[in-house]
């Protein structure tokens, strides 16, 4: 079967993999937007989880192809070895979203403790992320019986998808060896890493439905010169040296979409606004079920729905479009303000209500303050016949160039105090 894509044209589904897309816990991502409250900003945003997820498996699978095109110095696993390993990969690609919560990243806070989801590992008494829920669907819903039912002829069990999403998940010894060697780390790098066709395809997506160029990149060019990188026996992902200021330029294309996009001031207003809602006494969701049945119940068409019903003056600000208007800015790592808690003090001094935000736009979510590994190899041919390999991070400036990030400092006020505030600013009251 041919899905159709705005961004990758026909996606081509097999029938197994089309019995997981027809699921209740996939179809749900139908009605769980892309970027949130974006469209508020971005009209055109109005993309959901679903389309950018099939997006990702169909990366996934010229991810891996490519990868496997190098032969060379890779024992080569057989057929039926390689099939395995690309359908794993493609479903962890499919459902690595599977567990997004409605509006996606906005409502993560209201999340419950991750110690109540039914988890193969040791959890914490900490909000859980929506990676600890598309592992719990993956692994407990009716997701499991079909992966373990359709796929049964490949040896391919919920575990091994779920292991591609997280390191923490175990199988058994072996569980994704090809030819003698241990395929997961790359996997797991395509799934979620440095170079991952999650990334890939949200920011081609993103930037396409917002109408904005930020985060355009070449990505044949990168899928192409794609490789590996074997060390002491466990394949990792590598990219030919010639296609480095590619990655540079897909590295600076998710920088730039944060800065733009994902941390815009209206849309990081309403995100706060419904944070607030959620903590509220009289919120009658606070927070999601743990339960993954009922958790799988909740989208954004029934979260809006209970803002509509909610005499909360959070959620009425929310659905009347009524949103704390911006009155400063600062971004924090380019130049000093030394004024701006005073302005913050002040306002709150002289009895306006005031909403504090910070957003933060880092190059990478991996390698962070010069500290940590991307696990990527960067394939670097000397001379005729000499080739070496070098970590991500040693052969590209950007990460030191980049190290700190960009924070940027917001104060927001009510939209009918904001003529008042801004001229007690003025006066230096």
């Amino acid at each position: 079967m041919e899905i159709r894509d705005p961004i990758h044209g026909p996606i081509r589904t097999s029938s197994a993999e089309l019995r997981v897309i027809d699921s209740q816990p996939y179809q749900r991502l139908r009605s769980i937007k892309q970027l949130g409250f974006g469209e508020l900003s971005f009209p055109g945003g109005t993309h959901n989880r679903y389309l950018h997820s099939l997006g990702a498996m169909h990366l996934a699978g010229r991810a891996f192809d490519a990868v496997m095109a190098e032969r060379d110095l890779l024992p080569i696993p057989t057929a039926v070895e390689q099939q395995r390993l690309r359908q794993v990969l493609r479903l962890a690609a499919l459902l690595h979203d599977v567990g997004h919560a409605p509006l996606s990243h906005a409502t993560e806070s209201a999340l419950p403790t991750q110690d109540l989801l039914p988890l193969p590992y040791p959890t914490k008494n900490t909000t859980a992320s929506h990676e600890d829920f598309s592992l719990a669907i993956i692994l407990t819903s009716e997701l499991a019986g079909i992966i373990e039912r359709e796929f049964r002829e490949l040896q391919i069990r919920p575990e091994h998808v779920a292991a591609l999403i997280s390191a923490e998940v175990p199988i058994e010894e072996g569980g994704l060896m090809a030819a003698g060697l241990d395929y997961r780390p790359l996997l797991s790098q395509l799934v979620s890493g440095e170079l991952d066709v999650d990334r890939m395809d949200y920011l081609l997506r993103d930037s396409f439905f917002t109408g904005v160029s930020y985060g355009k990149f070449d990505i044949d060019w990168l899928l192409t010169n794609l490789c590996s990188h074997i060390v002491d026996r466990q394949v990792y992902l590598a990219l030919d040296a010639r296609a480095t200021y590619s990655f540079d330029d897909f590295l600076l294309s998710r920088y730039h979409m944060f800065l733009m996009v994902y941390n815009h001031h209206k849309v990081i207003v309403y995100d706060e606004m419904l944070r607030l809602y959620f903590h509220a006494p009289s919120c009658p969701l606070r927070p999601f079920p743990a339960a993954i049945d009922e958790y799988l119940s909740y989208d954004d068409y029934r979260l809006i729905h209970l803002l509509k019903q909610s005499s909360d003056p959070w959620a009425r600000r929310i659905i009347e479009r009524r949103p704390y208007r911006l009155i400063l800015e600062w971004h924090r790592d380019n130049y000093p303000n030394d004024d701006f808690e005073s302005v913050h003090e002040s306002l709150a001094a002289s009895g306006f209500e005031v909403i504090h935000t910070t957003s933060k736009s880092v190059l990478s979510k991996y390698f962070t303050g010069g500290k940590g590994s991307s696990n990527v190899y960067i394939k670097v041919h000397r001379m005729p016949g000499r080739i070496d390999y070098v970590p991500l991070e040693k052969y590209s400036d950007l990460f030191s160039k980049y190290a700190k990030g960009c924070d940027i400092e917001r104060l927001y006020v009510p939209p009918e105090a904001y003529r008042e505030a801004r001229e007690r600013l003025r006066s230096g009251g």
